[in-house]
């Protein structure tokens, strides 16, 4: 888990992600305006409860997952504890590697009037991220794919729920309930189709 800095139109947001280390899926994130360890919290519950417990989990010293709330929620729940050493960046590659993607295909390319347009943008990125975007480190297949291989179609649909509440429309999974009017909009899903144009034109596959 790591927790990336977000700039707007106007002032800045904070995002954290919860990422499988073997497939790279972004199992759980939340935008925040503040650095609390509540949106932590959030998130790794989400990933828990969505996703069950892992054997360990790594993030770097800073506060919030040092903090007595934070560890305190993964001792209870048996997971051992995993924390970079200081300067130590190679320690937290991967997700230093999505933060790089979500950024430069993403968050550069849009300046975000709103917290609320910031959080539903960059949800719609990552559930591509997840679904629809190749890796060459996974020999070009998507993080989904490496995540649910071997699971039963259907469950891997149904364990797969939107990221942040954000549907997109076409990458919904069969079990899913309809999606509402909160979900995604004309707009959204422009935007959306502009990320994987350009993503498609202007770089390969890493």
């Amino acid at each position: 888990m790591d927790i990336t800095y977000i700039p707007m139109a106007r002032g800045f947001v904070y995002l954290a992600a919860v990422v499988d280390w073997f497939s790279r899926r972004v199992l759980a994130w939340r935008v925040a305006i503040t650095l609390e360890v509540e949106f932590c919290l959030e998130a790794v519950k989400e990933a828990l409860a969505r996703h069950g417990k892992p054997e360990i989990f790594n993030t770097d010293q800073g506060s919030q997952f040092t903090s007595t709330d934070f560890t305190g929620l993964l001792l209870n729940n048996t997971i051992a504890i995993s924390m970079d050493g200081r300067g130590a960046w190679r320690d937290n590659v991967f997700v230093e590697r999505l933060w790089r993607s979500v950024k430069y295909e993403e968050v550069y390319l849009h300046a975000y009037d709103s917290v609320g347009e910031a959080r539903a943008s960059i949800g719609l990125y990552l559930a591509f991220y997840n679904r629809q975007r190749p890796h060459s480190s996974l020999g070009a297949r998507t993080p989904d794919q490496p995540y649910f291989d071997g699971l039963p179609m259907a469950a891997a649909a149904c364990l797969s729920p939107p990221l942040g509440g954000v549907t997109p429309v076409g990458l919904r999974p069969p079990c899913a309930t309809p999606p509402t009017a909160t979900h995604v909009n004309n707009r959204q899903r422009s935007r959306l189709s502009k990320v994987i144009t350009l993503f498609r034109r202007s770089r390969p596959p890493h």
